[in-house]
């Protein structure tokens, strides 16, 4: 199943997806973190972590924007960290994102 949340979703207050508990395989949070607050993408990594699989999901992150938004690769880690998934490595190469190529990073993390 694939569930397409719009970068306009905000996760304010008790909003949710309304995807039901523990129903998803694989989230792919790719190019999207760094467009929400401090306070929404806590709110993110909680709702992915309430819809995802028990022991079976899965969390892609493809780290972007890397030193701009706020972003620092070393406080996202611990944020998914904190939201109780478990890092299970990285991928690293050259990407193509937008209209460029830059050195990609993905990484990877179990509920």
């Amino acid at each position: 199943m694939v569930i397409t949340l719009s970068t306009s979703y905000r996760f304010y207050g008790s909003k949710r997806t309304g995807v039901i508990p523990t129903f998803i395989d694989v989230v792919l949070m790719y190019d999207v973190y760094h467009l929400l607050d401090k306070g929404d993408r806590i709110k993110l990594l909680n709702e992915i972590h309430r819809v995802l699989k028990d022991k079976s999901g899965f969390l892609s992150y493809h780290a972007t924007h890397i030193g701009s938004y706020g972003i620092q690769l070393n406080k996202v880690q611990e944020q998914i960290k904190k939201a109780d998934f478990e890092f299970k490595g990285q991928y690293r190469r050259p990407m193509l994102h937008w209209s460029w190529i830059e050195e990609g990073i993905i990484l990877k993390y179990k509920k």
